[in-house]
């Protein structure tokens, strides 16, 4: 006569069932801070004529890791392409979108001393609040050649974090796929920051102001795949 199971077997499988249901199962990344990504700066095209078209021996540079090309057939595609920086970006890409900074290294150095020009940037920082948002701010650290009310005398101001643009994610565009997660915005519309247009002013009354358009961006961040 087969026996059933005794008391102390069920005890036994009771405690067994109940650690069990104490052990978490492994959870199912759902999120992942940006491991690469790059930005590229389309420069804005009449800035770019007046650089160089006037004769005053206008110049524009990469710095750093940024490696500028210049395309005399289209202005506004002369562009700076930067690095990808880890150790700054927060960016967390998730299933539903992304939010948080996706940190560059490079610069750009803007030169015409006839005409007072004298502007750096560098290591831009883009701040994303959702990938739903449509606005993202980009600050950098800047210097300029402040305008002397007299002879012009070279005194750049110390290189300052500054929020430089504004740039609109919304009409361009976010993608995910693959093997790994990518969010990707491609010619994305950059307009000027107060302060970035004081830069670009020389500290002065130039023609840039509050939203004045400059240029493009693309920008991506990619995680392992979740």
């Amino acid at each position: 006569m087969q026996r059933g199971i005794g008391g102390r077997t069920r005890g036994l499988l009771a405690m067994v069932v109940a650690l069990m249901a104490l052990v978490a199962l492994p959870a199912v990344a759902s999120a992942g801070t940006a491991t690469s990504g790059s930005g590229v700066q389309f420069q804005r095209e009449s800035f770019m004529r007046y650089m160089y078209g006037l004769g005053f021996g206008g110049t524009v540079t990469g710095t750093g890791t940024g490696t500028f090309a210049r395309n005399t057939a289209a202005y506004d595609d002369d562009t700076l392409t930067y690095t990808f920086d880890g150790t700054n970006t927060t960016y967390n890409i998730t299933r539903g979108g992304g939010s948080g900074t996706l940190a560059l290294s490079g610069g750009i150095s803007y030169q015409m001393p006839a005409h007072y020009i004298d502007v750096s940037v560098s290591d831009p920082r883009v701040a994303i609040t959702s990938t739903t948002a449509s606005a993202a701010v980009i600050s950098a650290v800047v210097s300029y050649d402040p305008l002397e009310s007299g002879t012009q005398i070279r005194n750049p101001t110390t290189p300052t974090r500054i929020d430089v643009f504004r740039v609109n994610l919304g009409s361009a565009g976010v993608f995910s796929g693959g093997g790994t997660r990518t969010h990707t915005w491609t010619r994305a519309p950059a307009v000027l920051t107060a302060d970035g247009a004081r830069a670009f002013n020389g500290g002065g009354n130039g023609s840039y102001s509050d939203g004045s358009a400059f240029g493009f961006w693309t920008l991506s961040g990619t995680t392992p795949a979740f």
